[in-house]
């Protein structure tokens, strides 16, 4: 998984939408890449997510490497944005950074002061976005075993999780991406295997 997830296709912000998606399966309504005016700059934000009154910006850092750290500088740079947001005409509770990677230890320890939560890989325990997907199971769809284009074709239809693509039906998706009729069959036989294993 952790492979799948690193893969995502940067040029086209997969991992943004991927964790907008995953969040949806949390029960949080979500805007994905959105512009919120602060108070002295408008700000790109890579999702919205509401849910039970409260409304939290997310902010992503997609690492190709899987074994690359998220350091403090991510961490301040993401505060900075919260603290402009909030002192704007619609401020939101809090921004939470969510990665692939680990975050480093001076990272982990400023987010804490600030109450800012980060989101990572086996971080924080209980919470993690591994833990995250199995919860949810929100798997990306790439962690079926196709070939690079049909994985870059599916994944550019919007279909970015493994329950998205065990919901098509075999005609619709042949139809959306192209791909034979049986090819399609056959791959979301894969992904209805994988929910149910």
């Amino acid at each position: 998984m952790k492979q799948a997830i690193a893969e995502l296709d940067p040029e086209h912000n997969q991992f943004e939408r991927f964790v907008t998606h995953l969040f949806r399966e949390l029960g949080y309504k979500t805007r994905w890449n959105v512009i919120v005016q602060g108070e002295v700059i408008e700000h790109q934000i890579d999702s919205l997510l509401e849910k039970g009154g409260r409304k939290l910006l997310i902010e992503c850092k997609h690492h190709i490497n899987p074994h690359r750290l998220t350091g403090l500088g991510t961490v301040l740079t993401t505060w900075a944005v919260l603290d402009d947001v909030r002192k704007g005409p619609n401020p939101y509770n809090n921004i939470w950074l969510v990665n692939n990677t680990k975050f480093s230890n001076h990272a982990k320890k400023y987010s804490a002061g600030k109450k800012m939560k980060l989101i990572g890989w086996n971080f924080p325990k209980g919470g993690s976005l591994p833990e995250l997907i199995e919860k949810t199971q929100a798997y990306p769809a790439n962690i079926i075993s196709m070939s690079a284009k049909e994985r870059k074709i599916i994944m550019s239809n919007n279909i970015l999780l493994v329950k998205e693509l065990a919901s098509c039906r075999p005609d619709s998706l042949s139809k959306k991406t192209g791909l034979r009729k049986s090819r399609a069959e056959e791959l979301i036989v894969k992904a209805k295997t994988l929910l149910r294993a």
